[in-house]
């Protein structure tokens, strides 16, 4: 081709072209490149190339060097036209060599591409933005290029797992090897779905492997953006966001369903329990009277009567998991409650297994119920009974612990502080990862499997949890399990708790006794005899009206649930004709036989019952035409409200008073019908409160109470007239059942 024909061509292309100098002045330009920079031809020509165009100081350089080595350059560069407005080039820069093959001069060939390279600079800055945003949200991205396998994460996967760059391959086979065995098949299950196009996206939650050996729970999201023309996948883009809290917080949900199922069994199952109870514990206390003289017999009577006290506390708890339960704190010590367990577990463990204490001499005290720590030891031992397959040892240790940081023990964070630890160690077989993860849920524990009941450890992780701790369980395969508990370590020492004693007398009233069972209507009829009732007893509501027709009766005793309808609605049905019949309530349901609606909870005797609490609360129904009136005074606040509580939850009117002024106030007043009183309080002392009371209102009953100077006080109360004195601590049960005696001793009813 001759030089005019090739002149005329690259004079009609459509590509800006330029013939350059090697210095860079321009010798020739085609109309697209003057089109392309606004400057004519004749502004062109003779003037450097680089007046309208602005490459860095090293790409000058670099431009230069390549083509006096006779290489072609390629790159982007800024320029500018005429007018003044910027463009990016790409462009392409060569060596023209003369005839004798020297190189005088370069041409260049221009692309504008400032529409896509502003495009690309925008979408790098949203890109920049939008990672910026998700690391701040703790939101990972993952990108998948099907054809190579090579996944690209954003920095968020090193954070949320602790890898450095290094140490991760971006591969998806890398990114497999992450994930926790269990969730691996499900995982890649999903994906497959959604590669095949049978699942639009792919969302899941599973466990991936950190730095540090442990696992954390994500969710992935996903879906497929790009596949060809067969319609195979290509490309996969998601998201992960880490959700362990939420994890957390499900399975916390979970716990609290499962327990609340429990709970509509125990609830009949105590119901049952209760009523068997009340037959044992009642008849228990109505032969404690007739052996007296015989010790030997007396013995095996106080015995049974003591398992029957803890099978009613047991029951009790059964009871906790279908409804609330109030709180009972004293400051006690776990030894105690250690000693305790280990003397009960003892009699039910097998010669072969050891079981070995090492109790801290001087272990803080706890704050809370000693009869429910008792019952959380038994559990953890008689658990670990169950893990050796044969001979073995269980060990239980007691010591102070100090907390500077948060711990994990179980599902709670322990924030620092002091805490008492106790530790339960066996040597049996230790449990695998699955049945650890459900050891503290109910009826699918280590225990349940062999056979056992299945609740206790529920049992014992709810009740440390309802007293601020925590515990947690340490186990695998062949190598034993060790039980771990903290509480928080209460200020002060540990005191024996009372047990209040009253002598209740009879009546010479009438009563109507409604009960199904035929052994409980047995012992509260003889109960009520013995203190001169006369008992009219009914298997149901109408054997019940049929007797209430014929006599005339002072009061009710029914059960709440009777096989022909319930107790509320006879005793609705009764004061049709006796407008001022007076009814007592009782159930082994609890407080949950009622249902909204029924006035009558307040005249409520929960089963088991002894003969004298039956007898107090008939006592109160039958004398008190109105809610009886206590008033409670101290100092402390806390111990101010939990005795407004348990006096208000027995039924009483309730008003509080911080010191002795303030109840002398109220009592001039107000009808007050008891005083339960501090002794050692600011302004007027309690001692000083009783003798002002005897002054004002001489009949006006007494309860006093301190944990002051080993009880001395409370001695000098009584000495003053105080009918009944309670050393703290005590719990709401006692309180109650001193208050009753005290208005039974006074008034003669409770």
């Amino acid at each position: 081709m001759d030089g005019i024909l090739l002149e005329s061509v690259l004079e009609h292309a459509a590509v800006p072209m330029a013939i350059m100098a090697v210095t860079g002045e321009v010798e020739w330009a085609n109309p697209a490149f003057t089109e392309l920079t606004g400057y004519r031809v004749a502004d062109l020509i003779g003037r450097g190339a680089w007046r309208y165009a602005t490459p860095s100081p090293a790409d000058h350089d670099a431009i230069e060097r390549a083509v006096l080595a006779g290489q072609i350059w390629r790159g982007y560069i800024w320029s500018h036209r005429r007018d003044g407005s910027a463009y990016v080039a790409e462009t392409v820069i060569g060596p023209v060599r003369g005839s004798d093959g020297a190189i005088r001069r370069c041409f260049a060939v221009k692309c504008d591409v400032t529409s896509t390279f502003r495009e690309e600079r925008r979408t790098h800055e949203a890109k920049e933005g939008l990672d910026l945003a998700a690391e701040t949200a703790g939101l990972g991205f993952w990108d998948w290029d099907l054809r190579t396998g090579a996944m690209a994460f954003n920095r968020v996967l090193q954070d949320m797992t602790g890898y450095s760059p290094d140490q991760v391959k971006a591969s998806f086979h890398a990114w497999r090897g992450l994930l926790h065995p269990e969730d691996a098949g499900g995982v890649l299950a999903g994906l497959l779905a959604c590669l095949r196009g049978k699942r639009p996206d792919f969302d899941a939650v599973f466990r991936v492997r950190q730095a540090d050996g442990g696992y954390r729970h994500m969710r992935g999201r996903g879906r497929v953006v790009h596949r060809d023309g067969a319609g195979k996948a290509l490309r996969f883009i998601g998201t992960f966001l880490e959700v362990s809290g939420q994890v957390r917080m499900e399975q916390q949900a979970r716990q609290a369903g499962k327990l609340e199922a429990l709970g509509l069994l125990a609830s009949g199952v105590a119901h049952d329990f209760n009523n068997l109870l009340t037959v044992i514990n009642g008849n228990l206390e109505l032969l404690r009277s007739r052996v007296d003289h015989d010790e030997a017999s007396l013995r095996c009577v106080e015995l049974a009567a003591g398992a029957g006290n803890r099978a009613a506390t047991l029951s009790q708890r059964v009871l906790s998991f279908s409804r609330p339960e109030e709180q009972r704190y004293a400051v006690v010590s776990f030894n105690d409650a250690v000693n305790e367990a280990v003397r009960f577990a003892a009699q039910l463990i097998e010669e072969d297994i050891r079981l070995e204490t090492s109790l801290e001499p001087e272990l803080r005290t706890v704050c809370g119920d000693i009869a429910l720590f008792q019952q959380v030891m038994v559990n953890l031992i008689l658990n670990a009974r169950d893990a050796p397959p044969r001979g073995g040892r269980i060990r239980i240790e007691t010591r102070n612990v100090d907390l500077a940081e948060p711990v994990l023990a179980g599902n709670e964070e322990l924030p620092s502080g002091s805490y008492v630890q106790v530790t339960v160690a066996d040597s049996g077989e230790g449990m695998d990862e699955e049945t650890l993860a459900q050891i503290f849920q109910p009826f699918d524990t280590a225990r349940s499997r062999r056979g056992g009941p299945g609740l206790g450890l529920s049992t014992a992780y709810a009740t440390v949890r309802q007293f601020g701790g925590g515990i947690g369980v340490e186990s695998r395969a062949g190598s034993g399990t060790t039980f771990r508990i903290y509480l928080p370590a209460a200020e002060g020492a540990a005191e024996e708790t009372p047990q209040p004693v009253c002598q209740v007398s009879g009546g010479d009233a009438t009563i109507l006794l409604v009960e199904d069972d035929g052994d409980v209507r047995h012992f509260a009829t003889t109960a009520l005899e013995n203190r001169g009732y006369t008992v009219l007893a009914a298997a149901d509501a109408a054997e019940a009206e049929r007797m209430a027709a014929g006599s005339t009766i002072d009061a009710v005793v029914a059960d709440v649930i009777l096989p022909d309808g319930r107790g509320t609605e006879l005793a609705a049905r009764l004061r049709l004709r006796q407008p001022d019949l007076r009814v007592l309530f009782i159930s082994g349901y609890g407080p949950d036989a009622f249902e909204e609606g029924d006035a009558e909870a307040e005249s409520f005797l929960p089963k088991p019952f002894t003969a004298d609490l039956l007898a107090l609360r008939l006592a109160e129904v039958l004398h008190s035409g109105r809610r009886r009136c206590a008033m409670v005074v101290d100092d402390d606040p806390a111990i101010l409200r939990f005795l407004a509580g348990a006096l208000g939850q027995a039924g009483f009117d309730v008003i509080t008073a911080g010191d002795g002024r303030e109840a002398m106030a109220l009592a001039a007043a107000r009808q007050v019908d008891i005083v339960v009183t501090d002794l050692v309080m600011p302004e007027v002392e309690g001692i000083e409160l009783i003798g002002s009371l005897r002054r004002l209102r001489p009949p006006m009953p007494v309860v006093a109470i301190s944990g002051a100077f080993n009880g001395d006080f409370l001695r000098v109360a009584v000495g003053l007239g105080a009918q009944a004195a309670l050393a703290k601590p005590f719990t709401a049960e006692q309180l109650v059942a001193s208050v009753r005696c005290a208005l039974q001793s006074v008034n003669g009813h409770g």
